[in-house]
């Protein structure tokens, strides 16, 4: 801050004592939002490319999960993503449960 600038804020502080305040409060704000180390991004899971395969049936079962999946925007999810939600549902059932889906495939 310059010596001018800081002769200017004396001078309106000296007439509206909540100017200090209110100052501090900014440079706080305005440290935090231009210091970039402060602001901590998530870091991105890497995202991995896999092709599976699957009967048809499944395929138009995928189908209906998107259509039946679909936000309240009107934008539907992609097949990846409705087989992540599947895989974490599945995730959630017990491992009896598991096993048991999995002898139920073809």
């Amino acid at each position: 801050m310059t010596d001018r600038s800081a002769a200017r804020i004396a001078k309106m502080s000296a007439e509206d004592p909540t100017l200090d305040s209110r100052f501090a409060n900014a440079e706080q704000v305005s440290s935090r939002l231009l210091n970039p180390v402060e602001r901590e991004q998530p870091k991105k899971e890497k995202v991995v490319r896999l092709t599976v395969s699957m009967p048809e049936s499944d395929q138009r079962l995928v189908n209906e999960l998107r259509v039946l999946m679909t936000g309240q925007d009107g934008v539907q999810l992609n097949a990846s993503q409705v087989v992540r939600a599947a895989v974490r549902a599945l995730r959630q059932r017990s491992d009896s449960e598991i096993r048991k889906a999995a002898a139920a495939i073809e």
